[in-house]
């Protein structure tokens, strides 16, 4: 694979030159044209900026330089522009000829004499002291640029088109037909087309169009006295400099105007053209750098959203499949697929404040869709291929089943992206009343005796399918919490159907593994889901199930699957049995011996409760949960002792009028049937189900064998003897002989 993409690079990079070549050759083609078009402007150029002196230049006196030394005249001219303009330390540098320099040089004292015409309309220095003491100035403004050379002395001499004559610029009418002022040139010579054509020359157009009408202005003055008048070559320097200070909008040190009609900056081109390919040669290695750094950089980028493609691609096959296997076709069809920047700005970005739950597979995240739709988000921690089989199992069981009374899977959502990371997300129903656990055993929804209130005007910490929290929360949880018998009722006969829906309506069997009251959830009609089925197990009609690794939470997780590992329909009926008399005692599943006796949901009972059976593994212990004994055990001797109708919360125990106490009773030993400690005594949820709503008999509540504490069910050394037990002291109730293995697993 590696080999191959190195090969695409590579083609890839053939193709690019390929490409590119004859761009390059076509520019470098561009730009010899131009150089040498630039070479012809210059010898025309050259002609329109500075007029050739025909005669000899004479020798001034050298009176005429002594007098300006002594009288210290001072120059007129401003060459401070020349620190802007350095482009004459390149002509007249090391190795130049005197030609390019003294070119240069002419250009520069043009932008000193043109600001000058400009600011007094003066075309020419008033005297010869004067042009000497602008000499002196021009040379010293030429050193303070680096210069090194006389440029002065040495353009001062010689009859060529560059050289710099006293004569040339000082006041005389002998100078270009007696023209001194602007005014005299706009007399002599009248209206031309440099007063139009040399107005803006920004252009590579419109300085053309300058030259051509400064050329066409100067042939026709040198036309009027003939082309050997003795004063017609200062006309040169008097049209250009006119145009420059005179007609030009921008003013003669503007960039344009100094570049186009006084020649500044512009050296002769060189015609060796090796810098011209050594340049092109950088620009096509920069090139190509630059194309292999993208390549390699979007190669890199490929590999990295690979791993985020990879890993939505996985999930999103196992979704498809869990769905498809739970439910068919349709089931996979119904499933929506949430985006994952709506279900993060739903959750307001996953926030604290709208945490929940937590369990031991993830986060529960209260929403609001844009459409208005409530929902609970499901985050899942783990989202390695280790945590896959719980995600799958999830969505396979959940896209199987559909019960009024079991939680509805809306839809999912996976996603990877490079803030967030790895995300496995499953949408469920809102669920406004929370969990039964919630409702209970929530500090801040303790029992009372008022009978004020009611579960319409009251709200427990929301909570979702799939959450197995056990706190309400302090901000919702305004006002106590008291569900009424006929809530009761309710919950405990939603909680039978739809267990015994998993267990007998589909093929094969469901056993839930974690019936508890967290997973229990409340909607607002107070009607009874069961959720989390991540634990949730497909069990073969008539096949008994073992297993080493035992999952469930203290206290509600059957003897023979605690101890032995044996899993079976049965194991949620001794679940089942632990929550109905939680339900209906107010009271938690693992008792702290001083709490039996007290009134149901004290400090101490809550406190004990919320440490011991939040959640966590059978085979886990801990100081606080020592000692504790089951609820099971407290109810049956109660039952025993003739005081069954003892173990119902006192709130609702007189409910119009104790009407209600016969019902009360048969759910108590519904439940003590159900978590009873043999298999074969407890009954399927079908028939427990049925007795709870009056349509068979109870048979005789059977003995039990010596109560099971905490410690005898979840202690590695199961012990078999405790300090504290739910069997009063004073008790002659006769108990069973300890059971064998075969016996309560039988």
């Amino acid at each position: 694979m590696r080999f191959l993409l190195l090969l695409q690079l590579l083609l890839l990079l053939v193709g690019l030159l390929l490409l590119l070549l004859p761009a390059f050759a076509n520019s470098a083609r561009v730009l010899l044209t131009r150089l040498e078009q630039e070479q012809k402007e210059d010898q025309h150029r050259s002609l329109t900026v500075v007029g050739a002196a025909e005669e000899e230049p004479e020798e001034e006196p050298e009176a005429a330089k002594a007098t300006a030394t002594a009288s210290n005249v001072s120059c007129p001219l401003d060459f401070s522009i020349l620190n802007k303009y350095t482009w004459i330390n390149q002509a007249c540098g090391p190795g130049t000829n005197s030609t390019s320099c003294c070119f240069a040089a002419l250009s520069g004292w043009g932008l000193g004499t043109a600001m000058y015409l400009h600011d007094t309309g003066e075309f020419a220095l008033p005297d010869t002291a004067t042009t000497y003491a602008c000499f002196d100035a021009f040379q010293a403004a030429l050193q303070k640029i680096g210069v090194k050379r006389d440029v002065v002395k040495e353009c001062s001499s010689g009859n060529s088109t560059t050289t710099m004559d006293v004569a040339m610029f000082t006041r005389s009418t002998n100078l270009c037909k007696g023209i001194l002022t602007v005014n005299d040139f706009r007399r002599i010579v009248g209206p031309s087309s440099v007063d139009s054509a040399c107005v803006d020359v920004a252009t590579h157009g419109q300085c053309i169009e300058c030259c051509t009408a400064m050329e066409s202005l100067i042939q026709q003055l040198d036309s009027r006295n003939g082309a050997d008048d003795d004063g017609d070559s200062e006309c040169y320097d008097f049209v250009v400099i006119y145009a420059a200070a005179v007609v030009n909008s921008a003013g003669p040190w503007n960039a344009d105007t100094a570049t186009c009609i006084l020649a500044v900056g512009y050296n002769p081109p060189i015609k060796n053209h090796t810098g011209l390919f050594v340049g092109l040669g950088v620009a096509i290695a920069a090139l190509i750098a630059v194309a292999v750094g993208l390549i390699l950089l979007i190669v890199k980028r490929r590999e990295k959203a690979a791993v985020h493609r990879e890993f939505v691609s996985r999930n999103s096959k196992l979704l498809k499949q869990g769905a498809a296997g739970g439910g068919g076709g349709a089931a996979a069809a119904a499933l929506v697929w949430y985006n994952f920047a709506d279900l993060k700005a739903a959750t307001h970005g996953f926030s604290e404040n709208n945490l929940v739950g937590e369990g031991a597979f993830g986060s529960v995240y209260k929403g609001v869709l844009k459409n208005g739709q409530r929902i609970a988000v499901k985050r899942f921690r783990n989202c390695t291929p280790d945590g896959d089989h719980s995600f799958l199992n999830e969505v396979e069981v959940i896209g199987k089943v559909k019960h009024r009374n079991l939680v509805v899977l809306r839809g999912c959502c996976v996603a990877s992206t490079k803030t967030d990371g790895h995300q496995r997300m499953l949408v469920y129903d809102f669920m406004q009343n929370g969990s039964l656990a919630d409702c209970l055993f929530s500090n801040n929804n303790k029992s009372s005796s008022s009978k004020e209130g009611s579960s319409s005007n009251s709200s427990c910490k929301e909570k979702s399918g799939g959450s197995s929290s056990s706190s309400c929360s302090k901000e919702e949880s305004t006002k106590p919490l008291q569900l009424e018998w006929e809530d009761r009722y309710k919950i405990a006969i939603g909680m039978a159907k739809g267990l015994a829906y998993l267990h007998s309506g589909v093929v094969p069997q469901i056993i839930h593994r974690d019936i508890k009251a967290n997973n229990i959830l409340l909607d607002e009609h107070f009607n009874a889901r069961v959720a989390d089925f991540g634990l949730a197990k497909l069990a073969p009609e008539d096949e008994t199930h073992f297993t080493t690794h035992v999952a469930g939470t203290h206290g509600y997780v059957a003897p023979e699957y605690a101890l032995y590992g044996q899993l079976t329909d049965k194991s949620d009926v001794y679940s089942f049995g632990v929550c109905l008399l939680e339900l209906v005692s107010s009271r938690t599943a693992l008792l702290h011996p001083a709490a039996a006796s007290a009134p149901p949901l004290t400090t101490t009972t809550a406190a004990a409760s919320e440490s011991a059976g939040g959640g966590g593994s059978p085979t886990s212990s801990s100081s606080s949960s020592h000692n504790l004994c089951l609820i099971t055990d407290w109810a049956w001797l109660l039952v025993k002792e003739g005081k069954g109708i003892e173990v119902v919360d006192p709130v609702i125990r007189d409910t119009d009028d104790g009407a209600h106490q016969d019902v009360m009773l048969r759910f108590v030993k519904v439940g003590i049937l159900c978590a009873h400690l043999l298999v074969t005594f407890r009954p399927s949820m079908m028939e427990a189900l049925k007795m709870l709503e009056g349509d068979c008999d109870i048979p005789e509540i059977p003995d039990r064998p010596p109560p099971l504490t905490f410690d005898m069910l979840y202690d590695d050394k199961n012990q078999s003897n405790a300090e504290y037990s739910c069997v009063s002291s004073h008790s002659t109730t006769p108990f069973l002989k300890v059971v064998t293995r075969q016996e309560l697993i039988w």
